[in-house]
């Protein structure tokens, strides 16, 4: 504790002289800086340039016994140099990149056009249009970490994706044809010719001009199915992680030794969501269910399985508003005219399970739990639109994952995050 104490310490010193730097901005010939990023146009009806980045500090703390591996650390979690370029509202060119963990990946690439409010283009690197939590911009998330029903679901893949809006909002859809790769990764290639279709179709019945005072309500559903398939030396699977990081499933794995022992993807993979988000105000609501199935193979044992997913999760803004874009705080943080920005205070409960059939030969019990259950709260300091702190606390218990049938050891990791978003 006296570790993270110092750690915040250090990140409150950090808060205050970004703080004062943005209290007396520099003046720029031709650049414009609002909040959400730095603008840059040549000429009048040139294409613009925005400039942004995401930068995020954490501190990962484990109490109680846990894993005996978890090492209490600073980490950067994300550095995400952004860049946007527009033309005329109709043609944009998307880039965002990922240098944490001492490495440079290519997170998003993407270019779209813009026919009609009701059809855009979009081809490249980006999110596939399933998942809501996972649609939701990094930067942007209550918790720490986003819940155990995102697991399931893809992150980024390359394709091509048809979308857009009807009747000012009212009603949205998305379809599009991808690569296709594991649950809650990075896609840059592809290993087969087989591809993924996604779709979503979502209503916003709130945006009608009679019933804006009530909110913004989103309800939808979403589903992404393709043929996947695998082998010994290149499984196609993923497993699941904990908020702290740690793998509480994984498929067997033989090694170069006995890759007759590696359980590998074989088959139709389908996955969906059903999911909702309702804000007013101070107030924020949030839920998915999702499920997935996927047919693995491990030697001659063809198995399908099965796996679902849920997520709840509840905020309130005290002197802001809450969003799905993000908490924002009605006034930056400024203690000589009294103003100390905004406090967001959360609460979520997310659940995962994995069918009982892939214990049989695709994954070993003693090791994968079958059952993941979490229960996190989250405190955040909303600073100004562009600088935050953080904490959240969650705790994962197991059902299965230790020999004997024992139930996996519960992690509680205490997570404190300097963010900020320029």
């Amino acid at each position: 504790m006296r570790r993270l104490l110092a750690g915040f310490a250090t990140l409150a010193l950090i808060v205050t002289a970004a703080q004062a730097r943005a209290e007396d901005p520099a003046p720029h010939r031709g650049v414009a800086a609002p909040a959400d990023g730095s603008t840059v146009r040549s000429k009048p009806n040139a294409p613009t340039l925005d400039l942004k980045a995401l930068f995020q500090v954490d501190h990962r703390g484990y109490l109680g016994e846990g894993d005996k591996t978890a090492t209490d650390a600073f980490v950067i979690r994300r550095i995400r140099p952004i860049l946007q370029a527009k033309l005329r509202d109709r043609f944009t060119l998307f880039f965002q990149s990922e240098f944490a963990g001492g490495t440079a990946t290519v997170y998003d690439a993407w270019g779209e056009t813009k026919i009609a409010p009701w059809l855009k283009i979009r081809a490249g690197k980006f999110k596939p249009p399933v998942g809501l939590e996972r649609l939701r911009s990094a930067a942007a998330v209550t918790f720490a970490e986003r819940s155990l029903a995102s697991l399931i679901l893809p992150n980024r893949d390359i394709g091509v994706q048809l979308h857009g809006e009807i009747v000012d909002g009212l009603v949205g859809y998305a379809v599009g044809v991808f690569n296709g790769g594991p649950d809650a990764a990075l896609v840059d290639g592809d290993a087969n010719d087989s591809k993924d279709l996604a779709g979503r179709l979502y209503v916003q019945p709130f945006t009608l001009n009679s019933l804006k005072r009530l909110g913004r309500l989103l309800i939808g559903g979403a589903i992404v199915q393709g043929k996947q398939q695998g082998s010994p030396k290149a499984a196609g699977l993923s497993g699941g992680k904990t908020s702290g990081q740690h793998t509480f499933f994984s498929y067997r794995s033989g090694g170069a030794d006995t890759p007759g022992e590696t359980t590998y993807a074989s088959g139709i993979r389908r996955r969906l969501t059903v999911h909702g988000t309702y804000t007013i105000g101070p107030f924020g609501l949030l839920g998915e269910f999702a499920r997935g199935t996927q047919v693995v193979q491990r030697d001659t044992t063809v198995t399908e399985v099965t796996t679902t997913a849920l997520q709840a999760a509840v905020n309130v803004v005290v002197g802001g508003e809450a969003s799905f874009d993000g908490a924002r705080p009605f006034a930056p943080a400024s203690p000589a005219q009294g103003q100390w920005g905004a406090v967001e205070i959360a609460a979520r409960v997310s659940g995962l399970s994995i069918g009982d059939e892939a214990f049989t030969t695709a994954a070993d019990p003693t090791k994968s739990a079958r059952k993941a259950t979490a229960i996190a709260g989250a405190l955040n300091w909303l600073i100004s639109n562009e600088l935050r702190l953080g904490l959240t606390y969650e705790r994962t218990t197991f059902s299965g994952g230790a020999p004997n049938n024992a139930d996996r050891t519960a992690e509680q990791v205490l997570l404190a995050r300097f963010q900020a978003v320029l």
